[in-house]
């Protein structure tokens, strides 16, 4: 099989534990640009605006014609200029239904919109994660998002270390919210909803319809529940060696490396290199 694009989660798969690029990753991106014309593509519960430094780092803020699935798959972008290419948001009365609700509960609520982050009772441990991210916030002063209402919102975090409270939590809501929400779990530390069928495998889709290519052509790499669909959609799936087991049970490949190793050289030796 000849692969055209490399979908690859940021957080815990493609970036180390000090939330930088290792060494080698970067070296195998320009490799498969240059010599086999294979996209690297971020595929993030992230916006593009919270991923600037990842940008940055890959070059492309200087190349046309790459790409970010960001917000699980609930944007497209153009890397560089920020072009939003598709845009599935969450309805302003569901995103406030989840606010009302998270208000009352001991956790940091995260409202991400199309250009921005607003977050609410802003716990001090997600506070030193963002800032270790180099992740831009607005804070939420009051007890009300009504000055979000004429906004695109994308998606809603319920934030807590604890995730056994977070699953709790996630049975409570069913029981409550009265519209359908897709839910899911990233990073060991938050709860996120989305609009109804937005995760990140409909964002590869999404992409290959934009780019005129077949998703059996697409290697997907992921961790945690969040990239469960795009692991599911893509011709190849592969985990890294920290990925959650929910995920290691589904995919076709679980790599040796961890996200601190540098997944891609492993891929790329296995899957890419003399084929």
């Amino acid at each position: 099989m000849k692969y055209k694009i490399i979908a690859c989660d940021m957080d815990e798969t493609f970036l180390n534990d000090q939330s930088e690029i290792p060494d080698n990753n970067l070296n195998i991106v320009k490799i498969l640009d240059e010599e086999y014309g294979i996209k690297f593509v971020p595929a993030s519960g992230r916006g593009h605006y919270s991923l600037q430094n990842e940008i940055r780092w890959l070059g492309y803020d200087k190349k046309d014609k790459e790409y970010i699935i960001g917000l699980n798959g609930a944007t497209i972008t153009e890397a560089n200029s920020g072009e939003i290419l598709y845009f599935k948001g969450l309805d302003y009365k569901i995103a406030k239904e989840l606010f009302e609700f998270g208000k009352n509960e001991d956790i940091c609520i995260e409202i991400y919109t199309s250009d921005n982050l607003y977050v609410y009772n802003l716990s001090e441990d997600e506070k030193e994660y963002m800032l270790k991210k180099d992740i831009k916030w607005i804070d939420i002063v009051e007890d009300s998002i009504d000055f979000l209402k004429n906004e695109n919102i994308a998606k809603v975090l319920f934030q807590k270390t604890d995730m056994e409270f977070l699953k709790n939590l996630k049975k409570n809501i069913i029981e409550v919210i009265n519209h359908e929400v897709s839910i899911t779990y990233s990073s060991n530390r938050y709860l996120e909803f989305n609009s109804p069928r937005v995760n990140k495998g409909e964002g590869i889709k999404n992409l290959c319809e934009i780019l005129n290519i077949n998703k059996e052509e697409v290697i997907a790499i992921g961790d945690n529940h969040n990239d469960i669909d795009m692991l599911k959609v893509a011709g190849l799936s592969i985990s890294v060696s920290n990925a959650v087991d929910e995920v290691k049970e589904m995919v076709d490949y679980i790599g040796k490396y961890n996200n601190n190793d540098g997944i891609l050289e492993e891929v790329f030796n296995k899957f890419i290199k003399d084929r």
